[in-house]
């Protein structure tokens, strides 16, 4: 997906994130560190915009990993009392069973606040964040997404349906639900038959 850096292993001395993500449809939210925020959203569910409310969430910027640990760590010994077990439809291979949290939203979001001024640290709120990243990729949509309806159109056209990759029709579908749900229309970076294709599907 055009909206994912490269990944890195994580170091010492690079920039990380505290994140709180908050469930959509139930008091449930989820606490971790991360040096890319997106990336480990999509690990817990491919439509992460759709489990997590974005417009709730936050990120806590560090200059370090090891003051992100310590921030973590605080959050976590906090919270133990609040300790839940994971949603359903979490992939079991994202982890972090011990990280989820019911009914602390509100606690939750006061001690990343607090932080935040105790430390001289940026806080985002999710969707805000996501959203910058998106526009600053949002150049890229027109060739990427073009390619992948070319890969849809070519498959539709000339390959049997039990044989079909659904990886392009899922990565396009996504990208672009992804930036609605933070607020960014993407349909002044993509061509029209890229919007038909995805309002076709919607429908």
């Amino acid at each position: 997906m055009i909206d994912e850096l490269p990944s890195r292993c994580a170091t010492s001395g690079s920039r990380t994130y505290v994140y709180l993500l908050p469930c959509r449809h139930e008091d449930l939210l989820k606490i971790g560190l991360t040096q890319t925020p997106l990336k480990r959203m999509r690990s817990f569910h491919r439509r992460y915009f759709d489990l997590f409310d974005l417009h709730r969430g936050w990120l806590l910027e560090l200059d370090r990993l090891g003051q992100a640990r310590t921030v973590e760590r605080h959050l976590l010994r906090t919270l133990v009392e609040q300790r839940s077990l994971p949603p359903l439809v979490v992939a079991r291979a994202a982890g972090g069973y011990t990280e989820w949290h019911r009914g602390a939203y509100e606690e939750a979001t006061a001690l990343m606040q607090q932080a935040s001024t105790a430390g001289g640290h940026a806080l985002f709120a999710l969707d805000q964040w996501l959203y910058s990243y998106f526009l600053q990729r949002a150049d890229l949509l027109h060739d990427w997404s073009l390619g992948m309806l070319d890969q849809i159109e070519y498959q539709t056209h000339n390959v049997p349906r039990e044989l079909w990759c659904l990886g392009p029709s899922r990565a396009l579908r996504d990208t672009l639900s992804a930036c609605i749900a933070t607020g960014l229309e993407p349909w002044r970076w993509v061509p029209p038959a890229v919007k038909d294709w995805y309002e076709a599907w919607d429908t």
